[in-house]
């Protein structure tokens, strides 16, 4: 392997570990505001004409 293959190799592996770091992030981020969602909907529940309490 030339040095020019090794420094190939080593940017795809960067690559590959900041797709995965990012990926991580953003489910991490939904998820948060999934659940974040979910407090405010079981805290400010619906009455019966629509309207929040």
């Amino acid at each position: 392997m030339s040095t020019t293959d090794i420094v190939i190799f080593l940017l795809a592996v960067a690559c590959v570990v900041a797709l995965a770091w990012a990926t991580d992030r953003r489910l991490d981020s939904l998820e948060a505001r999934m659940t974040t969602y979910e407090t405010i909907r079981i805290e400010a529940p619906v009455t019966a004409d629509g309207g929040r309490r």
